[in-house]
């Protein structure tokens, strides 16, 4: 399926579901996928990203009303996340702050409140150098951390 159709599909699945938890969630999906459309990938890339869509939305025909909409984005988010190493807003600076605390709980050196600054700083960076190199979306998912 390509992202195209996707759209489409997760269009038509937001104006048929009962469910406002899975309207949300595929707005979501579908604001994701018009990001990656617009990303400078390869023919493969494009592909392998094409197949793993195929694979998403077969679980949607399969499992219709039963389906949750926020489990199959995670799904796509981790898969773009291993693949490209793109990834959503603010995940190093919350990878950051919880590794700083939790340095400074097992080593006792610093307050919890000093290595959550110093991680968030680090982390703050490192997503900046995420998005100068064009690897993280503009999205804000809140709720989601993969």
């Amino acid at each position: 399926m390509e992202i195209s159709q996707a759209i489409d599909f997760l269009n038509d699945f937001r104006t048929k579901t009962e469910n406002s938890k899975n309207k949300n969630n595929s707005e979501k999906f579908v604001r994701v996928l018009e990001e990656i459309k617009y990303k400078n990938f390869n023919e493969l890339q494009i592909q392998r990203v094409n197949s793993e869509l195929n694979m998403i939305f077969k679980s949607f025909e399969i499992e219709k009303e039963k389906i949750n909409v926020k489990n199959e984005l995670s799904k796509f988010l981790r898969f773009l996340k291993s693949e490209f190493s793109i990834i959503i807003p603010n995940y190093n600076l919350y990878i950051g702050m919880m590794v700083g605390v939790l340095a400074s709980i097992l080593f006792g050196m610093l307050t919890a409140l000093i290595g959550c600054l110093i991680g968030g700083a680090i982390g703050y960076f490192l997503d900046r150098k995420a998005e100068n190199e064009n690897r993280k979306l503009k999205t804000e998912l809140d709720n989601f951390f993969c």
